[in-house]
């Protein structure tokens, strides 16, 4: 990957509707910075991470959206893989598609969480993103090893 990937931008929306006195002007900060570096760095390749609620604004200055944690995900505190509930499944697989509505040329990938010993665990995480027409990867939590889809 070359370009910049802008992690957790979808903080500055949700802080600033937690405590709209203290964290004012958030949000619109995050969409100013991304036009901002989009209109400097016009060739640049833009990931984001969710920001879902900037999606309005930002969906035409970036080239990549990451959806993390879409199907699977790792709880540290039991230290355990988990299955994401469908109805926050279908939040995020709902908010990815409409960005791409935004955005017909942007790119969606998925990163999920899963124990690399199950081989069919990760095939179904990869053959349903995939089936989403999303572009899938399979990590550890700690992101030092991307698993790659079982043959």
């Amino acid at each position: 990957f070359t370009g910049l990937f802008l992690d957790t931008l979808d903080d500055a929306d949700l802080l600033e509707s937690e405590d709209a006195v203290r964290y004012r002007g958030m949000r619109q900060a995050a969409v100013s910075l991304v036009r901002a570096i989009r209109q400097r760095y016009p060739g640049i390749v833009l990931m984001v991470n969710r920001g879902y609620a900037l999606m309005p604004e930002i969906a035409g200055s970036i080239d990549i959206l990451l959806g993390e944690s879409v199907l699977a995900s790792f709880n540290s505190s039991t230290k355990a893989y988990t299955r994401v509930s469908p109805a926050d499944v279908q939040w995020q697989v709902d908010a990815l598609r409409r960005a791409r509505t935004l955005n017909p040329s942007l790119q969606v990938l998925t990163l999920d969480y899963w124990h690399p010993s199950d081989r069919n665990g990760i095939r179904r995480i990869y053959r349903d993103q995939r089936a989403r027409g999303f572009i899938p990867h399979v990590a550890t939590p700690t992101l030092d090893v991307v698993i790659p889809e079982p043959r």
